[in-house]
């Protein structure tokens, strides 16, 4: 009998994602069966996905990531979202319970929250920003660890914070060799405005 725990793709078989969506949906399967990447990955609670974008590959059974094949060897073969997802969703080979797990995924709608705070965050983002701010540590950036934390002059962070949404209006994104690092640094100085206005309190 077949193993239902077993995901549906040889060892040497990659996942192209090419939305994020679909990334998000290829990670959800694979962690009913049994290959937890927000749990396995070194950066945990991301995708990933925008490092690569619409070149994405994922190797499910090593928990790796990359954008050419041959980054995974040279007999590795590539299947898209779409059919990882219909191998998955519709194996006769899969348990009843098993399958409804997984359907359970894509059918099941939100749950009143009775007015809990409900975390609608972009996580990815969340991420890129830690690793923005982790970036201009020193000793090879320019600040000290929680040194935005300090009484800082908000006109200073405005100004900081107009620059770089001036380079975004000019349809520049990348900074400091990161892809989107002026959305980044936006979205950085932007939390520091919040907290310096706050009284600096946690």
């Amino acid at each position: 009998m077949e193993d239902i725990n077993k995901l549906k793709i040889d060892e040497n078989t990659v996942v192209h994602c090419e939305t994020e969506e679909l990334a998000n949906e290829v990670l959800s399967i694979a962690k009913i069966f049994g290959h937890d990447w927000y749990n396995s990955y070194p950066s945990k609670h991301s995708s990933k996905w925008y490092e690569y974008r619409n070149k994405t590959l994922y190797d499910l059974h090593q928990y790796t990531i990359g954008n050419d094949v041959l980054d995974f060897g040279s007999n590795t073969k590539i299947i898209s979202a779409q059919e990882f997802i219909d191998l998955h969703k519709t194996s006769s080979s899969i348990g009843v319970d098993f399958h409804n797990k997984i359907q359970k995924q894509f059918d099941e709608g939100y749950k009143e929250s009775n007015g809990k705070r409900y975390y609608e965050l972009d996580w990815n983002f969340i991420n890129q920003m830690a690793d923005r701010m982790s970036q201009n540590k020193k000793p090879n950036g320019k600040y000290e660890r929680w040194n935005w934390k300090k009484p800082i002059d908000i006109e200073e962070l405005k100004q900081a914070t107009m620059r770089h949404l001036i380079e975004v209006m000019k349809g520049n994104y990348e900074d400091e060799g990161r892809p989107y690092g002026h959305l980044e640094a936006i979205s950085c100085n932007v939390m520091m405005i919040n907290y310096q206005l706050n009284g600096n309190k946690d």
